[in-house]
């Protein structure tokens, strides 16, 4: 009887958390919804200033894909408890969906990085008119992260298909006493792959705070201060969401935690990706912050240092002009 209580106890258990998730997940999925068709009016007109504009439309579709799928898993997971009904199909669909989940949300990550360096060099361009060398440097280091952790994300995403389609008992669990061990070989090959893109993420992160930092110090009082308020509080939620993403890595991926209570998930969902949708939002408010109230834009700069936008009749014509040169 007391096994059987137990058992009761564990699926009620499990019931509630997962439609705690389930609605964590859904929360932040309509937080961001009218953003990923109003980021779509985000116009950088080959403005050198606004490089970064593109990959924060990036970072925005890959994010409501990501929460989208999660959602669709979580769904199917939920009602799967409800019904007592965990056949083979049902788990693999919802295996499948997490990995494309977990596929999208590191892709979705690198983006949001790719974002937040090239906005630094954005906002000193739009106040001074020229890229520093450093600056150019920054990008493409930026660029090559993401490309390092998009192959580390699809070499994963690849290896779990394979894992659950030929080196697990159908119900997602690595079969670790058959194919001479090659299931849990191949599980720990995936946990570590895992864990290397977020250590990289998290490294970026430490980057792109002293870069936000830096550039808040330089701007403070300049125009674009305020932009560079929200700049250095859009990098600081990513390096909240990125240092849970590493400690979650290194003590249940690398170091392999042998139990990992309900509660991880909720702390996982809110600083993981919560945190991210915050920083979004933050990147649309800085995307339509128009020129005349400090945004960032090609505009020239005064002898005293301030900038001014260049401004056709009655509106803002389109153009971008600095002091060095005209785009």
């Amino acid at each position: 009887m007391d096994t059987l209580s137990t058992q009761f106890t564990s699926l009620s258990s499990a019931r509630r958390w997962s439609i705690a998730y389930t609605v964590l997940v859904g929360i932040n999925l309509l937080l961001i919804f009218p953003f990923v068709f109003l980021v779509l009016r985000i116009r950088s007109l080959r403005d050198p200033s606004r490089r970064w504009a593109k990959w924060l439309k990036l970072a925005f579709w890959l994010f409501f894909v990501t929460l989208s799928l999660s959602l669709s898993a979580l769904v199917i997971a939920t009602c799967a408890l409800h019904d007592v009904s965990l056949t083979r199909t049902t788990v693999r669909a919802t295996y499948h969906l997490t990995h494309l989940t977990e596929l999208f949300r590191t892709l979705s990550a690198a983006a949001a990085m790719v974002f937040l360096f090239e906005l630094g060099p954005g906002i000193r361009h739009a106040t001074k008119g020229s890229f520093r060398s450093h600056d150019r440097l920054t990008r493409l280091f930026a660029l090559f992260l993401f490309v390092v952790v998009a192959a580390l994300a699809i070499a994963y995403y690849g290896l779990l298909v394979d894992l659950n389609e030929n080196y697990s008992n159908g119900f997602g669990q690595a079969d670790r006493y058959s194919f001479d061990g090659t299931g849990a070989m191949r599980e720990g090959t995936i946990r570590k792959l895992v864990a290397a893109t977020q250590i990289i993420l998290f490294a970026a992160a430490l980057m792109i705070m002293g870069l936000a930092v830096w550039t808040w110090l330089r701007r403070r009082r300049s125009i674009v201060r305020s932009v560079s308020t929200m700049y250095l509080v859009a990098a600081f939620l990513n390096l909240i969401s990125q240092t849970w993403n590493f400690a979650y890595a290194v003590k249940w991926l690398l170091l392999g935690a042998s139990t990992q209570e309900e509660w991880v998930f909720v702390v996982h969902t809110i600083l993981g990706w919560w945190m991210r949708g915050f920083l979004l939002i933050i990147g649309y408010v800085i995307a339509k912050r128009s020129p005349e109230r400090g945004g960032v834009w090609s505009v020239p700069v005064t002898h005293k240092g301030a900038a001014v936008p260049v401004t056709g009749p009655g509106r803002y014509d389109g153009t971008y002009r600095t002091s060095q040169s005209t785009y």
